[in-house]
């Protein structure tokens, strides 16, 4: 037998590794006989490790040969379902006739409490009074307006299981008729009629639990003259986000948080999402799957496309019990631009099992030429722009896998997290030639507020010494770490020092940092010149020659005893508020006036974010 690859390599998933063994077995008639058979088992695989595939490359062959012996069971089953059928059709037996006094029939009325019916049995007078089997309460059933066709003497006899009733089934004289969309209509002996129609975004009338669901979240298409156009409702943000088209809305129509959302892929299109005008959805997102199979950690993909988001509040909390290599809000592959404005974004992952990262930049696994040509050359840089948003959890917030040509713009924004603001490592980067300078990555930062356990910047290179330039503009910000032993810039690899140093472009102005230990260090790990280098305050402003930048103490937010032992995940608004006494501590100020950091009179600044049980959190740590 072929070798369990998982056993050897922990990353590799056992149902993979399932699939390797069966195309290897040593039997070929254990193997797969057909390469649709072998699809089939990899393609949900693939979605589950979030692997892009083209389903249209082999839905469109011929269907497999007929094989009698193949489906003799079903044949045979069938078989006997026939014979029962014309059994059962056979005329029954004459019915006895019902006392006089029987019971009137039943009018269906919104007001009062009903019964439900079953159809009568073939042969019995339809004019006889129905058996009650179950009854409903008035809320079962929503007044609707007049206009329904009564014309419904052939309409088929089917069960409708939100009522219990039976379209088809005759009550008081009348024929229940099947609607074609919408809520079940109410009928009554006067032969009045009802309409039957699907909410309009304008509408408020009272709907059930389950349809108001499908009503959250509205696609709205431009027309022609970027006004009008079209909308249409859809029950969940995955179903919205793969029929819209590009260019076009997603607005969130409800207040507080969302029934669980599967992962999102929006693919080749740029999409917006947004809350309607006096709402504040919050989005929950959950990685489905059985315990052990592999499952998709990016909740949010965007493969060269773009997304726009506003004024809602994402969550994601990590479930137990899943393997993956590192879990992700945001996955970016090739995106063009993402826009952020008046959002929070949460990960709870206090077990800390799995890394995670608020936004990773990946480069998809491709053909071999197109991974060794330099990034950039085949695609356009990645556009990031941030505002007046939050940011919290057990993570780092960017992380890049490449030499990924990124432009990252942040301001007015709040960061809480465990990990590093900026991390790049191209350890296992690919390219032409190292003579080819990777492209740069470029980090503006205006009124930040960050408090940080593992740093500010993280840059880690591998064998090829593949590193790209880091340009850093950061303005009238409080940056705070909590670890005294980490750096605030930390640079890693076989590169010498002199170029690393090269390697980090700083332009600093009006900003305040709480830095115990190093501000910057390098490790020339493998270079000729091996000796690491440590730069205190001093030494960062005469080598970056950067201005303003003022070493504060620990006491610069109110909320002490918050940072201490944080919960990153937790963390409140109120934590970031800056502390200032007159006569005793001012709080740091900006180049334009404000205090630096974020400007929380800002109206959409989140000041209020979604609270998370904490017993839940406790019982993850248990």
């Amino acid at each position: 037998q072929a070798p369990d690859a998982s056993a050897k390599n922990p990353h590799v998933p056992q149902a993979l590794s399932h699939i390797i063994r069966k195309m290897m077995d040593s039997q070929v008639d254990d193997r797969y006989q057909r390469p649709e058979d072998l699809m089939r088992d990899l393609l949900p695989l693939a979605a589950a490790l979030g692997v892009p595939s083209r389903t249209g490359l082999w839905a469109e062959l011929p269907p497999p040969r007929f094989s009698w012996a193949e489906h003799r069971g079903w044949i045979l089953v069938l078989s006997l379902l026939a014979a029962f059928v014309v059994l059962a059709s056979l005329p029954p037996k004459e019915a006895e006739p019902l006392p006089s006094n029987s019971a009137k029939p039943l009018v269906l009325q919104s007001s009062v409490a009903i019964q439900a019916t079953e159809a009568p049995p073939p042969g019995t007078d339809i004019h006889q009074t129905p058996r009650t089997t179950s009854v409903m309460s008035e809320r079962d059933i929503t007044p609707i307006d007049a206009g329904l066709n009564r014309d419904s003497a052939s309409a088929a006899v089917t069960a409708s299981p939100s009522s219990g009733f039976l379209i088809g089934t005759r009550i008081g004289g009348s024929v229940l008729s099947k609607p074609s969309a919408g809520l079940l209509a109410s009928d009554s002996t006067s032969n009045s009629t009802a309409a039957i129609r699907s909410p309009l975004p304008s509408d408020k009338p009272s709907l059930p639990q389950q349809a108001a669901a499908e009503s959250q979240f509205w696609v709205m298409t431009p027309g022609m003259d970027g006004i009008s156009g079209v909308s249409k409702a859809y029950p969940t943000l995955e179903a919205a986000c793969l029929e819209a088209p590009d260019n076009s809305t997603i607005e969130l129509r409800f207040d507080g948080e969302s029934t669980i959302q599967r992962p999102i892929r929006i693919e080749g299109k740029s999409l917006r999402l947004r809350a309607q005008v006096g709402h504040r959805p919050v989005l929950r997102f959950d990685a489905p799957g059985p315990v052990g199979l592999p499952v998709t950690s990016q909740m949010i993909s965007v493969i060269n496309g773009g997304i726009e988001v506003f004024d809602l509040d994402i969550v994601f909390r990590v479930p137990r019990g899943r393997s993956v290599n590192r879990w992700s809000v945001f996955s970016l592959e090739y995106a063009k631009q993402v826009t952020l404005q008046g959002v929070s974004v949460t990960l709870d992952n206090v077990l800390k099992q799995q890394p995670g990262t608020l936004f990773e930049l990946r480069i998809p696994s491709g053909t071999l030429m197109e991974r060794m040509m330099p990034d950039g050359v085949m695609h356009g840089p990645v556009q990031i722009q941030i505002s007046d948003s939050v940011f919290r959890g057990e993570a780092d917030g960017f992380r890049l896998t490449e030499a990924n040509d990124a432009q990252i713009e942040i301001s007015h924004s709040a960061w809480a997290i465990s990990g590093t603001l900026l991390a790049i490592d191209t350890r296992n980067s690919v390219q032409m030639a190292t003579s080819v300078e990777p492209p740069p990555c470029q980090l503006h930062l205006d009124h930040i507020t960050a408090v940080l356990e593992g740093g500010l910047i993280s840059v880690e290179a591998g064998a090829a010494g593949i590193a790209p330039t880091v340009d850093v503009r950061c303005e009238n910000s409080i940056l705070s770490l909590l670890t005294p032993s980490r750096s605030m810039v930390t640079l890693t690899g076989p590169i010498e020092m002199e170029e690393w140093i090269q390697r980090l472009g700083w332009i600093g102005t009006s900003n305040y940092l709480d830095v115990v230990g190093p501000w910057c260090e390098i490790s020339a790990v493998g270079s000729l010149n091996t000796p690491n280098r440590k730069f205190n305050a001093s030494d960062w402003r005469r080598q970056w020659k950067s201005s303003g930048n003022t070493a504060i103490d620990s006491n610069v937010f109110e909320s002490l005893e918050t940072w201490k032992k944080p919960i990153f995940h937790g963390i409140e608004s109120k934590a970031f508020h800056l502390f200032s006494e007159p006569n005793v501590y001012k709080a740091p100020e900006a180049a334009d006036g404000r205090n630096a950091g974020v400007d929380w009179n800002l109206p959409r600044v989140p000041s209020r974010l979604p609270s998370l049980d904490p017993a839940a959190s406790r019982g993850k740590e248990g």
